[in-house]
């Protein structure tokens, strides 16, 4: 019997389970009920096979979703598929109450099974685009602090590392061990986090300890900027800062580290709202959903450790940058990339979805397949032509730009710092930046005198 190779998802916060709704929301599309129609995805790879009221046989996400007292919006901690007894597989947290929170009107569709449609409007919070059955265990609040509070608010990178140093006994043992027991063979650990902010100190901490337990195991951190808000220079310092103790952290623990962000414009096909987190999220995981596709497919499934080893080939780096492009459209790639623009790519793997593969220029994609991105109903109409599938291309790069931003951060850290941390900060930015640069392929002192 052929391994699982399963990926285990943890996600922390409003930003990264905007993500991961997504994403759930588009791996549901792929279980094909019926005997004469294969999918051409290995749904195990993420989800876990149980056991429902009356003994029906689930599918839920192999995911470990965390938020703020009231982050959950309306969503319930026992849906249709589980009853009271399920109630006590929640690893002794706290669990969520019935929620006070009124269902809007296309979760109410979703519970009577009378369709209606979802309206950008009406979300308020990731759980009400979420189409997905969760496992009692797979949501953990965190009571400590609520959501958007003025009060107590959460929006420092050392609250969320001492939030986690509170639970530091129990988190990665009580939460990710039962599903990792339940796995054949993991082949790694996808986290979506923020880049900065308290959610960046949690989950930095938590992949210490996760790495701690799982050393071997692949961990793929994706860590977003959604929110453009930076209003004052004082605040993009504030980011800068944290990034910086996020990104040191997290390169030093992860497999690959890649920051995503939400351009400043987008091409004319495009129709995106920059303060809506539904649609920023959606592109972001459309692309990323779609780079990482292989690792998932029943046919020739690449590995994310292979994934690893093309893009590190003999180099230490580890942050890459994520690109796609729709070749409806064209061939401009999007940089989704929490970095500067890149002038020099040194490692490239890329996934090509289209039923008919045409010539994308300059763009070889290393892995090709014939299924199509969903556009469902709760993926935002970001495109001016719509569609219910569309040919994507997807990359995951090292490149020059990720050189950039380090630097300017050493920059920023530099002028905001004195004393043992500045030096501490500014020396492993450094490394970090030598090791991006590589042995003997990249002179970056030169490339910039070029421009």
């Amino acid at each position: 019997m052929d391994l699982m190779h399963e990926i285990i998802t943890l996600q922390f916060g409003e930003e990264a389970n905007h993500i991961g709704t997504h994403f759930w929301n588009t791996q549901e599309t792929y279980f094909s009920f019926d005997e004469g129609q294969r999918s051409p995805v290995d749904s195990l790879v993420h989800f876990r096979p149980g056991l429902g009221v009356g003994r029906v046989k689930t599918f839920t996400p192999r995911v470990l979703i965390y938020d703020l007292k009231g982050g959950f919006g309306s969503m319930r901690l026992l849906n249709a598929l589980y009853s009271e007894d399920d109630a006590s597989e929640t690893n002794g947290h706290e669990v969520i109450q019935e929620p006070k929170v009124q269902q809007i009107s296309y979760q109410q569709g979703l519970e009577s099974g009378i369709a209606k449609e979802l309206k950008g409007q009406d979300i308020r919070f990731w759980s009400d685009f979420n189409k997905i059955f969760y496992h009692p265990r797979s949501t953990i609040q965190l009571n400590e602090f609520s959501l958007n509070s003025t009060i107590t608010p959460f929006n420092e990178y050392e609250q969320g590392s001492e939030l986690f140093n509170s639970y530091r006994t129990d988190l990665v043992d009580r939460d990710v061990r039962k599903f990792a027991e339940e796995c054949d063979q993991i082949q790694g650990f996808q986290i979506f986090s923020q880049s900065h902010g308290p959610w960046a100190g949690f989950s930095s901490s938590y992949i210490e300890e996760l790495q701690g337990e799982y050393g071997k195991t692949e961990i793929w951190t994706w860590c977003s900027e959604i929110d453009p808000n930076t209003s004052s220079r004082r605040e993009r310092e504030k980011r800068c800062l944290e990034f910086a103790k996020s990104i040191i952290s997290n390169v030093e623990l992860s497999s690959l580290y890649l920051p995503l962000k939400s351009p400043i414009s987008y091409p004319a096909y495009l129709a995106i709202d920059r303060t809506s987190k539904w649609q920023v999220s959606g592109l972001l995981s459309l692309a990323m959903e779609t780079a990482t596709l292989p690792t998932r497919l029943k046919d020739e499934k690449l590995l994310m450790a292979a994934v690893s080893e093309i893009l590190k080939e003999t180099s230490a780096r580890k942050i890459a940058s994520l690109k796609v492009s729709f070749p409806k459209f064209g061939t401009r790639e999007i940089d989704l990339a929490l970095g500067e623009s890149a002038d020099h790519k040194f490692t490239n793997f890329s996934c090509l979805r289209s039923p008919t593969p045409q010539s994308l220029g300059q763009l070889e994609p290393s892995y090709v397949t014939p299924l199509q991105y969903p556009l469902i109903d709760t993926f935002p109409p970001i495109f001016t032509s719509q569609e219910k599938e569309i040919d994507v291309f997807s990359s995951i790069s090292t490149d020059s730009g990720q050189i950039n931003r380090i630097k300017d951060t050493q920059k920023v850290v530099a002028q905001m710092l004195r004393g043992e941390e500045r030096s501490e900060l500014i020396e492993a930015l450094q490394a970090i930046s030598e090791q991006l640069m590589g042995p003997n392929d990249y002179d970056y002192e030169n490339d910039e005198s070029d421009n």
